[in-house]
């Protein structure tokens, strides 16, 4: 939904999701931009290669978050996403990042560079100035959703045994 919102270009949006790990890039990419960009280079250029990787996603999970705005963790978890498999986010129940290195059809590993970045997230932040980004699972929000509201929900992730919302069980 967040993909589709952004293209659109909504003027007023909220956007949850159930992952603090997004929620905290979000709102540091909305509000810094240009020092989350910043960041993008110093994470991924001084980290090159498959050991690089798995040292920026130690460090990014040893960074826990403190409630304040973090450009540096915001950065970190981009330059993951960036080079990981698949650009998928997946925490352990610990909170922490732990998607392996991802790799191309020839066996390399994915280039850290991101040259656009600055460009890209400030196009990013001005579109997204007015959003509302929240902490949430869906429901929540669906619940506060007015007459005229667009919603666009992820839905639960089911198994053929069971139901996965949110990262719990249920």
């Amino acid at each position: 939904g967040g993909a589709v919102a952004l293209a659109i270009g909504w003027p007023v949006t909220v956007a949850g999701d159930a992952s603090p790990n997004l929620i905290e890039l979000y709102h540091a990419a909305q509000a810094a931009p240009d020092a989350v960009a910043a960041q993008v280079a110093v994470q991924a250029f001084a980290r090159p290669g498959e050991s690089g990787f798995y040292s920026l996603r130690d460090l990014y999970n040893a960074a826990k978050p403190n409630g304040a705005m973090r450009p540096d963790r915001a950065a970190m978890l981009l330059a993951l996403i960036r080079r990981c498999f698949n650009g998928v986010l997946r925490t352990n129940r610990a909170g922490g990042f732990n998607v392996p290195v991802g790799r191309k059809a020839d066996g390399s590993i994915y280039d850290p560079a991101w040259p656009q970045a600055a460009e890209v997230l400030a196009a990013w932040a001005d579109v997204a100035r007015c959003w509302k980004f929240v902490c949430s699972d869906f429901a929540p929000i669906v619940d506060s959703a007015r007459e005229g509201d667009v919603l666009m929900v992820d839905p639960p992730y089911a198994t053929p045994d069971k139901e996965i919302r949110a990262g719990a069980m249920f």
